[in-house]
């Protein structure tokens, strides 16, 4: 499900960076450096069927960037056709967003866009900016490394990179015109560190759209929202929408997870 966005753009004294906030639950890949091993799962459901495919690791899974490359590197055989069968949407809208913006954009850097995919996972972000027709060089980033291999095999990115959003990330300064993160921030803690990572790697004017669930968004769970209000107090960057909640995996069989929801 998704529920609510957040954008933020910088302040026009300092350097102009958008901010899109988007709370979504279903995590995808976090991003740490190395697979975990053991066998893939398949779900509880015949393949190909219409019937929603359970998947109770979801829920039992440890939050965390190691749970995160655990569940993910098992999962990656599957996920593409789990996820269509709850018909999860937030790849869809986060795109589409970013091409509202983009297209409203008049001025550099969004005239050959670079955009960074952080938690891409088996690429279903990537599938819906390539659908929304968005130009330029896009870059996957995730903990899965046999995610990254399924994201890689479809032609979304020109690159892909293993790694940790609890970390310094592997970019130059304002490298990218344009950051997305789809269903991944549930498995993050650190928001004091990936917030002014962002803010290092974005150019000026760039955009960053992401999906957080609902309640962790609104509780202020790791001081999300807190180090976000941080970052535009100082004009890192500015807020410019905030999403009222949306469904995020309507249609998973577990009532528990099918009931939440996420902000954009």
């Amino acid at each position: 499900m998704i529920s609510g966005l957040k954008v933020f753009r910088g302040h026009p004294h300092y350097k102009d960076r958008i901010f899109l906030k988007a709370l979504t639950l279903f995590e995808t890949n976090f991003a740490l450096a190395q697979p975990s091993g053991g066998k893939n799962f398949r779900g509880h459901r015949k393949l190909n069927s219409k019937t929603p495919i359970s998947v109770p690791e979801l829920a039992t899974t440890p939050k965390s960037p190691e749970g995160a490359q655990t569940l993910y590197d098992k999962w990656a055989e599957t996920y593409d056709e789990t996820l269509k069968s709850w018909k999860y949407p937030a790849p869809k809208r986060v795109a589409a967003v970013m091409n509202t913006l983009l297209l409203n954009a008049s001025k550099s850097p969004f005239q050959d866009p670079r955009v960074l995919d952080l938690g891409c996972g088996t690429g279903m972000s990537g599938e819906a900016l390539k659908s929304e027709g968005i130009a330029g060089e896009r870059i996957g980033f995730d903990i899965s490394k046999r995610s990254l291999e399924i994201a890689s095999s479809k032609n979304l990115y020109e690159q892909t990179v293993q790694g940790n959003l609890e970390l310094e990330l592997p970019f130059q300064n304002e490298f990218f015109s344009g950051i997305i993160s789809v269903g991944v921030l549930s498995y993050v803690h650190r928001f004091d560190i990936l917030f002014p990572e962002v803010c290092r790697i974005m150019k000026a004017r760039g955009i960053f759209i992401f999906t957080h669930r609902t309640e962790l968004w609104d509780d202020n769970i790791d001081e999300c929202a807190t180090e976000a209000s941080k970052l535009e107090s100082i004009g890192s960057w500015k807020r410019i929408h905030l999403g009222t909640p949306e469904p995020y995996m309507p249609e998973n069989p577990d009532n528990d997870e099918s009931d939440k929801t996420i902000r954009i």
